[in-house]
């Protein structure tokens, strides 16, 4: 019914889809991430979070 959200732990494999887009969030977790995901409007749709690290003196 596309209501209940999944999530699921990677690592993932290279991917031979399409990247619609990204976002940058700068939080404090992986579930604060999570949380900002449910607000997404889309429905239906398959979506992976992944951590970035900012490197000092760069």
């Amino acid at each position: 019914d596309g209501k209940k959200r999944t999530v699921i732990d990677g690592p993932f494999a290279e991917t031979k889809e399409l990247v619609g887009g990204y976002w940058l969030w700068q939080v404090r977790s992986i579930d604060e991430a999570v949380e900002w995901l449910k607000r997404a409007p889309f429905d239906g749709n398959t979506f992976e979070i992944r951590q970035i690290v900012e490197m000092d003196g760069m």
